[in-house]
């Protein structure tokens, strides 16, 4: 496997099975130094909580622009 810790090959097993976008791992030193894994994301805890936030914003934005053309139809 990648890491030499045997649980870190577990996470990466099962964020790959389970198709995640992300892992957030607590520990800074074996994981997260790899940046990416098989399209795997692999980002901080403030990493992931901006990349969340940016993405309810667009949510929200798209939203209010739906619920504005439905209103002009």
């Amino acid at each position: 496997m990648l890491q030499k810790k045997e649980g870190d090959n577990r996470i990466l097993e099962c964020a790959v099975e389970g198709r995640t976008q992300y892992i957030v791992p607590g520990d800074k030193r074996h994981l997260l130094p790899l940046g990416e894994y098989k399209g795997i994301k692999i980002v901080s805890p403030v990493q992931f909580l901006r990349i969340i936030s940016q993405k309810n914003l667009l949510h929200s934005r798209n939203a209010i622009l739906e619920d504005a053309a439905h209103e002009n139809t």
